[in-house]
């Protein structure tokens, strides 16, 4: 880990191209060890560090501009380029989508958690816990 650490700081000058600095960190790598830590919380036997890596990927494509996610900045009428951000755009539905796909698995992660830890005693106390429970 501290290699990883020293290796993220050393990139702190970039006046010429002999400036950048590569990190020999290979991501794959990452997302083993770390899906290693948590297979023992898989469900159905997925994998964690495939669910991580996928993760990565989807995500990464925004950052680093790639086809075609970077399309998504062009749009609308007339067409013009959104360098203000996406609200206003088609990716407005697209991320509720998005959000509300990680609500309903946080929720479902929640209520497997009150299964497993024998919690669910302490619902009876909160009407709104019961019926968010029970799906009311």
């Amino acid at each position: 880990m501290k290699k990883y650490v020293q290796g993220y700081f050393s990139d702190f000058a970039r006046n010429t191209a002999s400036d950048f600095k590569r990190t020999d960190l290979r991501q794959g790598a990452v997302h083993n060890a770390i899906g290693k830590d948590l297979e023992k919380f898989a469900l159905d036997g997925v994998d964690p560090s495939k669910l991580l890596s996928n993760f990565y990927l989807t995500y990464s494509n925004y950052v680093h501009a790639k086809y075609p996610e970077a399309m998504d900045l062009y749009g609308g009428i007339p067409g013009r380029f959104h360098v203000c951000g996406m609200s206003g755009t088609p990716k407005d539905n697209e991320n509720v989508l998005a959000i509300e796909a990680f609500i309903d698995d946080v929720s479902n992660t929640l209520k497997l958690l009150i299964l497993q830890l024998n919690l669910k005693p302490l619902l009876s106390e909160n009407r709104a816990l019961r019926e968010w429970y029970n799906g009311r």
